[in-house]
């Protein structure tokens, strides 16, 4: 199947998706009994199922793989939380991560028993917070850093299958081709693309001011001398909602090439359900000779009550990345998506399509063609 008909494929089953969905609501199981704490202080478990099944097309091969949706992936937490105080609350995170065959792995040539961690399962958060009313929150431990998350803001109800980190959910391992050759290159669709978020989950010391009229300041220290600081927003005006973030973090010592980063991103959305998200992120590289990287990325989206069962979102977004891996660079990643809420049961089922070009002065490359379906069951 070439690149062409499987746009269309994916287009089309996309309209097949959303018509199909039962207008009938789904009951609610039964619940189970509460999760009790060996101790005083309050404890919940949580958690998700993330699966689906991925088509990859290079141009001259393709692939089918049973993945695990690295935007949101399998996983399982347990929160505790007690008072100390009116003012003062103490609480603890441990979320582990279990995820076979990873969207952002697996490529054509490699899509089997490719698991995250030792035997698939390995720490996400192991983290404990104090927050005071006034003062704010203190987090210790690993976690997110201030500015994680912040190229990411997005209203939409699409984000499992279409969001800025669009390599996540699929082709960023698959290697382009050499359009004149036929012959797979270095460059992945992940290699020569980034959305700029901020510092990834770390260990790490990070303060959180309290809210004032939407605004809150972050600040965090992260191991290898690492440290970033991040404003978001949040709030609405008339019918319009929005959000938004801006980071800047120094890598320092943890990372060869990057001196330090710069993101922002926000989104709009008017109660009819249209809305919008960009952002934009740029890099101070360490190298000398070597191209600051830049990219934007936009996504037009309509959330949609069509059906009792919960929202449908569709969205249609668009990046624009250089210089990421080397100098001179452009890649281009186009998708189109479609999200249904199962709200009586807190999941979700999805289906999207994406299309990712890359061009420089001196190779021409064939473009690389993604379609993932799956579904997200919450616990």
């Amino acid at each position: 199947m070439n690149i062409k008909d499987t746009l269309k494929a994916s287009v089309a089953g996309a309209a097949l998706f959303a018509v199909a969905m039962p207008a009938a609501t789904i009951a609610t199981p039964a619940s189970a009994d509460p999760v009790k704490s060996g101790n005083k202080n309050s404890l919940t478990m949580s958690g998700q199922v993330n699966r689906g099944v991925l088509y990859m097309n290079d141009g001259k091969e393709d692939a089918i793989a049973h993945v695990d949706n690295d935007s949101s992936s399998t996983r399982v937490r347990w929160i505790a939380k007690g008072k100390l105080n009116e003012a003062v609350t103490f609480g603890t995170n441990i979320e582990m991560q279990a995820e076979s065959n990873s969207t952002a792995q697996v490529s054509i040539t490699n899509h089997d028993n490719l698991n995250s961690g030792t035997n698939g399962f390995n720490q996400r958060k192991m983290e404990l917070y104090i927050d005071h009313k006034q003062f704010g929150r203190l987090w210790v431990g690993q976690g997110d850093p201030a500015s994680n998350g912040t190229s990411e803001v997005d209203l939409s109800g699409s984000t499992l299958v279409g969001y800025s980190g669009n390599t996540d959910t699929g082709g960023g391992a698959v290697a382009f081709r050499n359009a004149t050759t036929g012959l797979a290159t270095g460059k992945t669709g992940g290699g020569v693309n980034t959305n700029f978020d901020g510092i990834s989950r770390n260990d790490r010391l990070r303060y959180d001011t309290p809210s004032f009229a939407g605004f809150k300041i972050s600040a965090s220290h992260t191991s290898r001398n690492m440290h970033d600081i991040a404003g978001r927003y949040s709030g609405k005006f008339g019918g319009v909602k929005v959000g938004g973030a801006v980071a800047w973090a120094s890598y320092a010592g943890g990372n060869a090439t990057i001196d330090s980063q710069f993101n922002i991103s926000g989104s709009a959305k008017h109660d009819s359900g249209l809305g919008v998200a960009v952002s934009y992120g740029s890099r101070d590289m360490k190298a000398a000779g070597r191209t600051d990287p830049d990219g934007i990325y936009l996504k037009l989206f309509y959330d949609a009550k069509l059906f009792s069962v919960g929202t449908t979102a569709f969205g249609i977004d668009w990046s624009d990345r250089n210089d990421v891996a080397a100098n001179g660079d452009d890649a281009n990643i186009w998708g189109i998506y479609v999200q249904q809420d199962l709200k009586s049961i807190g999941s979700q089922m999805y289906l999207g399509f994406r299309l990712y070009s890359l061009d420089n002065a001196t190779t021409n490359y064939d473009d690389i063609a993604i379609v993932l379906a799956g579904a997200r069951v919450k616990f």
